[in-house]
């Protein structure tokens, strides 16, 4: 038994020790508060960023579009510019009119309800996209007859058809 002492005793001091030097170390929010916060390495700010030129598009503050407000093109590239735009448009609405013609085919054709009533909000957004391009299809219309030079009233009386009608041959 008097070899079990020093044993004994060891032991004692060790379990008494594993919680004097768990207190020594802080705990987790302690080490938290003490950390300094990593501080950003570089701000970026709205100069650091690149310049867009000004979209297309209607200006909030006027309700006029960006164009009318940029600096004045030349008449014959703010033509080509705005036939371009109109071209583009009309792609855009004859894609989405032929898109249009195959849901309502689907639709047609579908017998379950769930699938129809998905279709039947395809179709729906599908007719407020042609309702928006083609607004804006009629305003880039709009745009390019501003822009056209006027012809002299002969010649739009000539090459406008005729629209009266012809007497009828007996």
């Amino acid at each position: 038994m008097h070899n079990r002492k020093p044993i004994i005793a060891a032991i004692m001091v060790a379990l008494l020790w594993v919680p004097v030097e768990a207190q020594k170390q802080p705990s987790l929010a302690e080490v938290a508060r003490q950390k300094p916060a990593k501080k950003a390495k570089r701000v970026i700010t709205d100069d650091d960023l690149p310049q867009r030129p000004p979209e297309a598009s209607v200006s909030p503050a006027t309700n006029a579009p960006a164009a009318e407000q940029a600096p004045a093109k030349p008449p014959e590239e703010a033509l080509k510019e705005a036939r371009e735009r109109l071209d583009t448009l009309k792609q855009d609405e004859e894609k989405l009119q032929r898109g249009y013609d195959d849901l309502q085919d689907r639709y047609s054709k579908e017998t379950d309800s769930f699938r129809r009533t998905v279709l039947a909000n395809e179709l729906q957004n599908s007719k407020e996209n042609i309702a928006t391009v083609k607004k804006l299809r009629e305003a880039a219309e709009k745009e390019l007859a501003g822009l056209e030079p006027q012809k002299p009233k002969a010649e739009a009386k000539e090459s406008a058809p005729s629209s009266s009608p012809t007497p009828a041959k007996d």
